[in-house]
C-alpha cells in the first residue's frame, strides 16, 4: 500500500465522454479557464492517452475515466493521470493505480459494493448512478453508517442537485459536458464555451453557499 499516491479530487469534476478528440480538448480547456476543479477523460475519448497527455501540466488535475481493465492503467498514468475512475469496482483495477501510486476511485451503488470498493484499497468511492438511486437522500443514508467513506457523485448531477450532495457529505460530483451547449462545443468557440462553463460553476458555488 502506497503512502505517497496522488490525493483525491474534491469539488466539481468534468467528466468528458465524447466521440472526438478535438472536441474533449475544446470542453476541458474551457472548463479549466474557468475554473473546474478536475477533468476526467473518459477512455471512450479516442486516444485517451494523448488526449490526457495535451492537458496535463495545466494546473488542473487530469485522470482517466471508465476503466474496466487493469492495462489501461499504465498508460494514462505515462500520458499524465493523477486519478483512475471506473463505473464498476474491479480489484485488479483499484491494485494497478494504487501500484502506479494515484488516486483510485471504483464505481459503486449499495452499501455492500461500497464497503467492498473500500476495503479493496479504494481512495473514495463513485455513487453510479446516484441521481437513479436517489439522489442526495441516498447519500444521506449510505453515510449513516459508512461515515468513514469519501464519496464522489456520478450520474445526473447538475448546478442546481450539486450543492446538495456536497450538503449530504460528498467530496466531489462529476458532471458532464452537458454543461456546455452542444451548438456552441460543436463550433469549438472558446471563449463562448468558458463563459458557459464559468456560468454552470458560478451557479452550483453560489447555491452551495447559500445552501
Amino acid at each position: 500500500m502506497s503512502d505517497t499516491r496522488t490525493p483525491v479530487p474534491t469539488g466539481v469534476i468534468l467528466v468528458i465522454r465524447t466521440h472526438d478528440a478535438r472536441e474533449a480538448v475544446a470542453a476541458a480547456e474551457a472548463a479549466m479557464a474557468a475554473g473546474i476543479d478536475a477533468v476526467e477523460i473518459t477512455r471512450t475519448v479516442p486516444g485517451t492517452a494523448e488526449v490526457i497527455a495535451e492537458l496535463t501540466g495545466r494546473g488542473t488535475p487530469v485522470g482517466v475515466g471508465t476503466v474496466l481493465d487493469a492495462s489501461d492503467v499504465a498508460p494514462a498514468v505515462r500520458a499524465g493521470a493523477t486519478f483512475v475512475v471506473a463505473p464498476d469496482t474491479d480489484a485488479l483495477v483499484v491494485r494497478a493505480a494504487r501500484e502506479q501510486g494515484i488516486a483510485v476511485i471504483p464505481g459503486a451503488l449499495t452499501p455492500t459494493e461500497v464497503q467492498r470498493a473500500h476495503k479493496l484499497g479504494a481512495d473514495a468511492v463513485k455513487l453510479f448512478p446516484a441521481g437513479a438511486a436517489g439522489g442526495a437522500r441516498y447519500l444521506t443514508e449510505l453515510r449513516g453508517p459508512l461515515p468513514h467513506i469519501p464519496f464522489v457523485i456520478s450520474g445526473g448531477v447538475t448546478a442546481e442537485t450539486a450543492p446538495e450532495y456536497f450538503a449530504a457529505g460528498a467530496v466531489a460530483v462529476c458532471v458532464g459536458i452537458r454543461m456546455f451547449d452542444p451548438v456552441t462545443l460543436a463550433e469549438r468557440d472558446h471563449a463562448r464555451l468558458v463563459i458557459e462553463a464559468t456560468t454552470f460553476l458560478d451557479a452550483a458555488r453560489r447555491r452551495q453557499r447559500v445552501g
